[in-house]
């Protein structure tokens, strides 16, 4: 049955938004984006680049592991560094050229 207040209708999920009034229930945010928390959520937040969100109704964005990357935001999953480049760090935005005397 329908809120006998503002203050009893539920609040959407982390990972759920609603962006219109009058609505039943909330969407799953897409792939490459994230709802954080419970809240009065009307959209979702776009994954940053080095961070990723593989699933719908995410809510935080990953880092991407050491050997992987994300150059563009809203990212669903990072690419791994290509042959003869490296990454060390979480949350790469990009791949190094192994240096002389290495390879990778």
């Amino acid at each position: 049955s329908g809120c006998t207040s503002c203050a009893s209708c539920p609040e959407c999920e982390p990972g759920t938004y609603q962006p219109y009034t009058a609505q039943t229930y909330c969407y799953s945010c897409p792939t490459g984006t994230y709802a954080p928390s419970n809240g009065p959520t009307t959209s979702c937040t776009v994954c940053e680049v080095g961070t990723y969100a593989v699933a719908a109704g995410s809510c935080a964005c990953t880092l991407c592991e050491p050997g992987t990357y994300a150059p563009a935001t809203e990212t669903v999953l990072c690419t791994e560094c290509e042959a003869g480049r490296y990454q060390s760090a979480f949350g790469a935005t990009t791949c190094y050229d192994c240096p002389e005397g290495f390879f990778c």
